[in-house]
C-alpha cells in the first residue's frame, strides 16, 4: 500500500490504514473472524487455454457445500469449507476481492453440510452429532438440533427454499430417519 504524505491528516488516510492493519498475512495463522489476504491467481488452462482463477491455496484442502445447498450469496460471497487452521472449518471468500475470513471453530464439520440460508446473513452446517446455525457478522452461534438415541449422527441437511425447515438425516448404525427442524421456534417433524 501506498501512503502520501499529503493525505497524512485526513480521515481516508486513518481509514485507510486502519483496514490494512486489520489483514493478516500469509505466514501468520489466523484466527476466527480474521481478514485473510486473497490467495487468487490466473493462468490459462493448458488444455483450453481459457483464463481460470484459482482461488484458494492448494497446499490446504477447500471444499464446496453439497450440490442441494446454497453456497454462494447475491452480494458476491461464497461460503467453503477448508483445512487452513488445521482442522474443517467455514470460511466466506469476497470475490470481488478474493479476501476470506473463517467464520467457524468447530470440531467435527461435515463440509457438505454448509447452507446458507435465504436472508445472506446467516449459515448453517453439521457439526458431528449437531444442527447448528450462525450468524456471520456478529459469528454467533447456536444449536438448532442434536440427534437423540438411538441415532448418533447426522449425515445431511438440506433447507428449504422458504428457509422455514432443515431437513437433515440422522443415522445410527442399520438405519436412517429424515427429520424437519424448523431455522425459528417450533416443534419437531419426524418424517421416518
Amino acid at each position: 500500500m501506498v501512503f502520501h504524505a499529503a493525505a497524512a491528516g485526513s480521515r481516508r488516510a486513518f481509514l485507510a490504514l486502519a483496514a490494512a492493519g486489520s489483514c493478516c498475512w500469509a505466514d501468520n495463522p489466523a484466527g476466527r473472524g480474521d481478514v485473510q489476504l486473497s490467495e487468487a491467481r490466473r493462468y490459462l488452462d493448458p488444455s483450453t487455454e481459457f483464463p481460470v482463477i484459482r482461488l484458494t491455496n492448494p497446499e490446504f484442502a477447500s471444499y464446496l457445500t453439497s450440490p442441494n445447498n446454497r453456497g454462494i450469496g447475491a452480494h458476491q460471497f461464497l461460503l467453503f469449507a477448508s483445512d487452513r487452521a488445521g482442522k474443517l472449518d467455514v470460511y466466506r471468500l469476497e470475490l470481488r476481492t478474493g479476501q476470506f475470513r473463517r467464520l467457524t471453530d468447530v470440531a467435527a464439520l461435515n463440509p457438505g453440510s454448509i447452507a446458507l440460508l435465504p436472508d445472506e446473513r446467516r449459515f448453517c452446517y453439521i457439526d458431528g452429532p449437531a444442527l447448528r446455525v450462525c450468524n456471520m457478522s456478529t459469528m454467533r452461534e447456536r444449536e438448532l438440533y442434536r440427534a437423540s438415541p438411538p441415532f448418533e449422527s447426522l449425515v445431511e441437511v438440506s433447507v428449504a427454499a422458504a428457509a422455514t425447515h432443515a431437513y437433515v438425516v440422522e443415522r445410527s448404525p442399520g438405519r436412517d430417519r429424515v427429520r424437519a427442524i424448523p431455522l425459528v421456534h417450533g416443534i419437531i417433524d419426524d418424517l421416518g
